[in-house]
């Protein structure tokens, strides 16, 4: 990832953060797998989504997030691994909460 905005706790990224993170979709593509285009027909009708990291669902509280640009299938994915919790999350950057949250819940980090 080329770039991340801070995040708001728990909180969606608002109209603000969402033109920046389409700006650093653009530049530096998707944070997980690389795409350097979003999704939807052709790869271009989508937008950016701005994924927390870590997770809202793995963040211990007071831990600190950020937004980074993430693709529509990748987005897709990890909400399914969260929701299900079945198959290994790639986290972008592990922190210590993280991997104790991740091991807890049997999911590894990449």
């Amino acid at each position: 990832a080329k770039g991340f905005i801070p995040a708001k706790g728990d909180m969606y990224a608002g109209s603000r953060e969402r033109t920046i993170i389409q700006k650093l979709g653009l530049g530096g593509g998707c944070h997980s797998c690389g795409s350097r285009v979003p999704g939807g027909f052709m790869g271009l009708t989508k937008k950016w989504v701005a994924d927390h990291q870590p997770p809202n669902k793995l963040v211990s509280m007071g831990e600190a997030q950020r937004f980074y640009p993430h693709c529509v299938p990748c987005s897709l994915k990890q909400s399914a691994v969260l929701r299900h919790q079945k198959q290994p999350l790639q986290l972008h950057y592990p922190t210590p909460a993280a991997l104790l949250s991740s091991s807890a819940l049997g999911i590894r980090p990449a």
